[in-house]
């Protein structure tokens, strides 16, 4: 079961998060999502765990929780439409070509566009 945790403190870390999950059962995987530039985390991350009935122990027992002075959010994880549930964690699918690329096959911004066809000069507009 994948759950949702947001709400955490700033400086939570993986190992605090899955301690105080493995108090309702097994632990595969926590993922603490981080800011890169300020190396804090951003206030969410995701639990697996591989028993249902413990996940829902622990979202039960621990959402609304206060930790550090802050009260948790644990829900189960919602998947945007879309998205494989069984996907790996960290491991993101390579977008399709179309995405990064016009009609003609182009990236966008190369080639023809209506920027490019507008004429340049001073007879381009009426005078009164």
């Amino acid at each position: 079961m994948d759950i949702f945790i947001g709400g955490l403190p700033a400086t939570m870390r993986q190992r605090e998060l899955q301690e105080i999950f493995e108090k309702y059962g097994e632990v595969m995987s926590v993922n603490i999502i981080m800011d890169h530039l300020t190396r804090l985390n951003k206030g969410f991350g995701f639990v697996k765990m591989p028993d249902r009935q413990q996940g829902l122990s622990a979202i039960a027992a621990l959402n609304g929780v206060e930790v550090e002075g802050k009260k948790l959010v644990v829900n189960e994880s919602k998947f945007k439409k879309g998205e494989e549930k069984s996907a790996p964690q960290g491991i993101r699918s390579a977008p399709t070509p179309k995405k990064y690329t016009s009609a003609q096959g182009r990236p966008p911004g190369k080639g023809s566009s209506a920027r490019s066809q507008v004429t340049k000069g001073k007879g381009n507009h009426k005078k009164n």
